[in-house]
């Protein structure tokens, strides 16, 4: 079975029936945590459960282009010679972290792991808003994720907006993240749309601060009747990493060899597979 599924601005989905998702405005958005790394997780997962390479795109429709920038990044790393005139003028510390980063992910790539595919959209484009939706809708992606701008009001939202039936929401244990989610429950609450299934997911988790986490996930289900995921992410700089390599792996390249060392971020990927009843 397949599902369409939305994580907090960024949505995901894949190709079934038809549902709409209403991502949260500019001031909530910037309150919230983005998960961005969720996708590799998904694909990785598959890869190790299941041995199933499943087909990823990401549709960056954020004026601010965020996932794109990362993404273009990490190719032109990627794709650096050693006898290029660019990789020649670096320093050694440069030229040894692209090195490294190039043979952690070549090692991967072997095993089998395949990343995702990203398309820009210019939400002033009308023929890029067509191609998108095209490719949406008629290549054969398992899921596909789309980041949406900051605000609705935007031209050219819309059309992406009815994709999706399964929502996530981000959040950590901040008071002004918390109250950007209560905006967005509100928000939720007030759309004529019947979600699968919605659920908060604890990111930036502290155990330090336990008790406060428990009692807000307590009142939010109470005041809402939103679930939360089990798996909860700990603090950790996971929106500086790349877009290639999943954020839950260490790579070894003496032994040529890698191991999930984040076996939260796999246990977020399962729950979300599970819920979505993607297989």
């Amino acid at each position: 079975m397949v599902s369409r599924i939305a994580v907090s601005g960024i949505c995901f989905l894949t190709r079934e029936t038809n549902a709409r998702i209403c991502p949260p405005n500019s001031s909530e958005r910037k309150r919230r945590p983005k998960v961005s790394f969720v996708p590799n997780e998904i694909i990785l997962w598959h890869l190790l459960h299941s041995g199933k390479q499943v087909n990823v795109l990401v549709v960056d429709i954020d004026p601010q282009q965020t996932n794109t920038a990362k993404r273009k990044r990490d190719i032109e790393q990627l794709s650096y010679k050693e006898t290029s005139p660019e990789f020649l003028a670096m320093d050694l510390g440069q030229k040894t972290e692209i090195g490294q980063f190039q043979r952690r992910y070549a090692l991967l790539i072997d095993a089998g792991f395949k990343t995702y595919k990203m398309q820009y959209v210019d939400l002033g484009n009308d023929t890029q808003i067509s191609r998108a939706l095209e490719n949406i809708q008629y290549q054969e992606y398992d899921y596909v994720f789309i980041d949406f701008p900051g605000t609705l009001t935007q031209d050219g939202t819309g059309a992406f907006l009815q994709l999706v039936q399964h929502i996530f929401i981000p959040t950590s244990i901040n008071p002004s993240d918390v109250l950007g989610t209560e905006c967005f429950l509100k928000t939720l609450q007030g759309l004529p749309i019947d979600f699968q299934s919605k659920y908060i997911l604890w990111n930036k988790f502290e155990v330090s601060r336990l008790r406060k986490t428990n009692s807000t996930e307590k009142r939010l289900f109470n005041d809402y009747g939103i679930p939360f995921l089990q798996a909860r992410i700990p603090y950790s700089p996971l929106n500086d990493c790349n877009t290639v390599i999943p954020a839950s792996l260490k790579v070894n390249l003496n032994l040529g060899t890698y191991s999930v060392v984040k076996p939260y971020l796999q246990e977020m990927a399962a729950e979300i597979i599970k819920i979505t009843n993607g297989k």
